[in-house]
């Protein structure tokens, strides 16, 4: 068995994070370190497979988008995003610790890799989950949805910037293709009225479209600074998703997707609760109900549970690139959803 130091990753032991990114590459490429629950050499995954994972991620996230708008338009004043985060994180880690248990085998991971997970858990989860959900809070997820298309952007800048990826025109046609796409599809649909700022005319949206006739059970518009504040909590979120894709491949270089999944939930819900509780100090905000608990046991189940570690199989089997570009379908889908 190769020695993981001979490819560069002895560098992670030096305390620095991202020190094997350079070689993740030729670790996809040949296979992985041998260990129970990880592919062995020479091992791939059929292309469909692959993109089956994909294409579920981002209809888990579509799923999601819709159901989190509703959720705020219906009780805006009384879900609590880092609450809502410290629900789901603490129900969700169990389950997850038992999957991991179940199918990988009970694993600890070594100590050279405890900065770089500590910064997954965090950016991954704690940040991902609070951005997202207070970046709708304060626009929509219609605006989530063209904003998010950013993400494979931030991430083929970083991959390529580090060495990770190399140029290439085929990356570029990928993401014209991905963003490009999405974005015109996006402008055709009903929900472009709600990208725009209360007080935006209406005549800058297609015939037929209306600023203040939001779709039934749409957040009413927030008034402008609260709009651009949450574009900026998007634009965050953007990038912290590429950070995070990024720093997460040496770890699923070394270690099985749920087990990965798993340990990032672990810091992520201590952080998350860590803040939620310095966060709000009313006890009844920490009381969910009615439709929101639904949405929160789909999170559970679907967001937390299942998409996270099939986005970590997919993240360990193809590039960051190509892993985000699939983030188109996430907006087309929602629109889709509010047609029917």
């Amino acid at each position: 068995m190769k020695k993981l130091a001979h490819r560069g990753v002895k560098g992670d032991s030096d305390g620095n994070p991202l020190a094997p990114l350079a070689c993740v590459s030729e670790d996809v490429e040949r296979g992985y370190e041998e260990g129970p629950g990880t592919p062995k050499k020479g091992h791939n995954s059929g292309p469909l497979v692959i993109a089956g994972g994909l294409f579920t991620v981002q209809l888990i996230n579509a799923v999601y988008n819709v159901l989190a708008e509703s959720m705020l338009a219906v009780s805006a004043e009384s879900v609590d995003p880092v609450v809502f985060s410290v629900w789901r994180d603490l129900m969700a880690l169990p389950l997850l610790q038992a999957l991991s248990i179940g199918l990988e085998g009970f694993r600890l991971p070594r100590r050279e890799d405890a900065l770089r997970l500590t910064a997954q858990g965090v950016l991954g989860v704690s940040c991902n989950q609070v951005l997202i959900l207070s970046s709708i809070k304060c626009t929509s997820a219609a605006t989530a949805g063209i904003l998010s298309q950013l993400v494979p952007i931030f991430a083929a800048l970083g991959a390529v910037g580090i060495g990770l990826e190399r140029p290439h025109w085929r990356m570029a046609l990928a993401l014209i293709l991905a963003v490009g796409g999405s974005i015109v599809l996006l402008g055709a649909g009903p929900s472009a009225a709600s990208c725009l700022p209360a007080g935006e005319s209406s005549d800058k949206l297609p015939a037929g479209e209306s600023s203040d006739k939001p779709a039934d059970g749409a957040p009413k518009h927030s008034p402008p600074h609260i709009h651009w504040l949450g574009v900026v909590l998007l634009l965050l979120w953007c990038m912290v998703m590429a950070v995070y894709y990024i720093i997460q491949k040496p770890s699923l270089a070394k270690y099985p997707p749920i087990a990965v999944t798993t340990w990032e939930y672990l810091i992520g819900g201590v952080v998350t609760t860590v803040w939620g509780l310095m966060h709000e100090h009313d006890r009844s905000k920490w009381i969910l109900s009615g439709k929101t608990i639904w949405v929160l046991v789909y999170c559970v189940v679907f967001n937390s549970v299942a998409k996270y570690p099939i986005s970590a199989y997919c993240n360990k089997r193809v590039n960051v690139t190509m892993l985000t570009c699939w983030s188109a379908l996430t907006p087309v889908s929602r629109n889709v959803m509010t047609l029917t």
